[in-house]
């Protein structure tokens, strides 16, 4: 009985337990940095450029721009979308 005690009062906080909010949807500002990070592989960036076989580690965001910074240490300047509400700063883009 005591075994049973002792099992189930371990398994109560574990159940109860959320994930932490993050991990279940990204945030707008992740999301719209996602997409920023993925921008300059579209037909109008995409020129056989140095930067194409790298993958996007950061990106910057400025108030019109955006600057994504490669992992060969390429960067790439890239224009905000009209309807985009990103805070400026730094993110880190997704593996």
């Amino acid at each position: 009985m005591n075994r049973w005690l002792l099992l189930a009062l371990a398994w109560v906080p574990l159940a109860c337990s959320s994930p932490p909010p993050d991990s279940l949807y990204p945030l707008h500002s992740q999301r719209d940095a996602a997409y920023l990070c993925r921008i300059p592989y579209t037909e109008t960036y995409d020129q056989n450029q140095a930067w194409t076989r790298a993958r996007p580690v950061l990106v910057i965001v400025h108030d019109s721009r955006a600057t994504v910074y490669f992992e060969n240490d390429q960067t790439q300047q890239v224009p905000l979308e009209p309807g985009m509400v990103i805070p400026s700063g730094s993110y880190a883009c997704p593996r």
